[in-house]
């Protein structure tokens, strides 16, 4: 969170999820927060983040069915995971 946010907090790991498909190939490290974080402290650097945008986990998976295009493949399996972890 510190290099891609220049924000440190605490996280907890949820799970570590691989992704391969036709253009990409990674293995992604899904972590939470442990407390709230007001969304305007959070300063992305450039360099390590593509977009941005903050959303409850309800309204993600509104925003996924909604406008699936609007997400990265990988971004929706990896949060797919990420909500089944939670449930556990």
């Amino acid at each position: 969170m510190q290099e891609e946010g220049n924000l440190t907090c605490r996280l907890e790991l949820i799970t570590i999820s691989p992704f391969e498909n036709a253009e990409e190939k990674n293995i992604a490290h899904v972590f939470t927060t442990m407390e709230e974080i007001h969304v305007n402290k959070f300063q992305p650097e450039l360099s390590e983040v593509q977009y941005f945008q903050a959303f409850s986990i309800k309204e993600g998976q509104k925003l996924i069915t909604e406008n699936p295009e609007n997400f990265a493949p990988s971004f929706r399996v990896h949060f797919k995971r990420f909500i089944e972890k939670l449930k556990k």
